[in-house]
């Protein structure tokens, strides 16, 4: 039953899928990642609906283990196949820029989130995959940051990756990027701090990252020239981009109080939004069950699940998204809901 629970994860791998595809058609065709991510995708939710799924604590699925390890190598191959044909000169410029984009969407919504379940694990191979994948992103700060910042600091001002009530989805994608990057910097100083090393010596994992992704710019140039380097920057910048539009719509507006003494209330439910849509959890390894990842951080996807008294948004990934590229749109929405749940 398990193993049979693991196959409508593996709509997760359609992007890659459609990218081959939008080249086999090629032309504007190449395109066609774009259209599957805000178009098709919101229409598969609204077909195949919500579903409430019980959490699962011990949920521990070989089957599930496989479909998420499978995200590196295809990406892997995927990233790769761009490079092959970005750099060759066979493409129109159309073709060139249509398969750089399809392949970042793929990087965004395949790569950095079977990263974000794999960085989590206590496994040290999981880990590595996560990292590999956020390597293809140019985001290796993320492990930090997201890890050791973002889940602590969810809903308050301290955290770079929640957006403020109000703020405009353009305005908080470069808030938040810098600002995770300051944050990351600083969580790794306190870190070695406390352990009595160097805050920027040879033991700073931001450092080593940094120096990795450097490294992989530079090489994508001087192997493949500009075109190479246009391209590994461009699709991480797509990559990136879906991210931050994923942090935007998970904890817009959502706040922790604090009490007499300064301390924030602890982490809730009702301190993350949640889409409860089938397609959107089939596709990015159940990342819509948001309260429940926030409140078991170390837990497999699998295990997640969610409850009508979760706060819960109007669409799917994809459909909010594209709300919220609309700011007056989206604060007309969303801004009750936000209201009503910070009053409860």
């Amino acid at each position: 039953m398990k193993a049979l629970r693991a196959t409508p994860f593996l709509f997760a791998f359609a992007l890659p899928v459609i990218s081959v595809v939008g080249y086999l058609l090629g032309g504007w065709w190449t395109f066609l990642a774009i259209a599957y991510g805000y178009f098709l995708q919101p229409i598969g939710d609204a077909i195949a609906g919500r579903r409430f799924e019980p959490t699962r604590p011990e949920e521990r699925s070989s089957a599930h283990r496989m479909v998420l390890w499978l995200a590196t190598p295809v990406q892997l191959v995927l990233v790769g196949w761009g490079f092959w044909l970005v750099t060759s000169g066979s493409l129109t410029t159309v073709e060139a820029v249509g398969l750089t984009i399809s392949i970042g969407v793929s990087t965004g919504a395949l790569g950095i989130t079977a990263a974000h379940e794999l960085v989590h694990r206590r496994n040290r191979f999981e880990r590595g995959l996560g990292l590999v994948l956020l390597a293809l992103a140019s985001n290796l700060q993320f492990r930090v940051e997201h890890v050791y910042g973002h889940h602590r600091y969810v809903g308050t001002p301290e955290d770079p990756a929640t957006a403020r009530l109000g703020e405009s989805l353009f305005a908080f994608i470069p808030r938040s990027f810098v600002g995770q990057h300051i944050a990351a910097f600083r969580t790794e100083a306190k870190r070695l701090a406390r352990r009595g090393y160097a805050r920027y010596g040879v033991r700073n994992r931001l450092l080593w990252y940094s120096a990795v992704q450097i490294g992989l710019l530079a090489t994508s140039y001087a192997v493949f020239g500009w075109r190479g380097l246009a391209f590994f920057a461009g699709q991480g910048y797509v990559g990136c981009y879906l991210l931050e539009s994923v942090n935007y719509i998970e904890h817009y507006g959502l706040v922790r109080q604090r009490d007499a003494s300064g301390k924030y209330e602890p982490i809730a439910a009702k301190h993350s939004w949640n889409a409860n849509h089938r397609l959107t959890n089939w596709s990015l390894f159940n990342l819509g069950r948001h309260s429940s990842h926030h409140l078991r951080d170390t837990a497999h996807f699998e295990g997640l699940g969610d409850s009508p008294d979760t706060p819960q948004l109007p669409a799917g990934y994809s459909g909010s998204i594209l709300l919220a590229m609309i700011p007056p749109l989206w604060r007309r929405v969303m801004d009750p809901r936000v209201a009503k749940v910070n009053a409860a």
